[in-house]
């Protein structure tokens, strides 16, 4: 009989799927245990595909933050350059202005 499995999704999740209690639950529902079988090993197979491909689609906490600090690096980088760029030009626009 089906047990606790342990499932490793891109050998960095686990998943904890009670495969006993669903096929217990399918038997209780009248279905012979054979097919209650294939129909929790079905179910976990697709389970653990969709939660894969969430996982893909999702950034970890980190992965997050350095993303933001990276912006926020960048943003004070060109802030800094505005701020520049406007000083040598009214630096200039003082020096074209003629004095009277």
């Amino acid at each position: 009989m089906l047990q606790l499995w342990l499932v490793k999704s891109n050998g960095k999740r686990l998943f904890l799927i009670d495969t006993l209690a669903l096929v217990r639950g399918l038997e209780a529902e009248g279905l012979p245990s054979k097919q209650a079988e294939a129909i929790t090993a079905t179910m976990t197979e697709v389970l653990n595909d969709s939660l894969e491909n969430v996982s893909l689609s999702v950034v970890s906490k980190f992965e997050m933050q350095k993303s933001e600090m990276t912006q926020e690096s960048n943003l004070s980088k060109l802030k800094s350059e505005v701020q520049s760029s406007q000083v040598i030009v009214l630096v200039y626009l003082i020096w074209e202005i003629p004095a009277t």
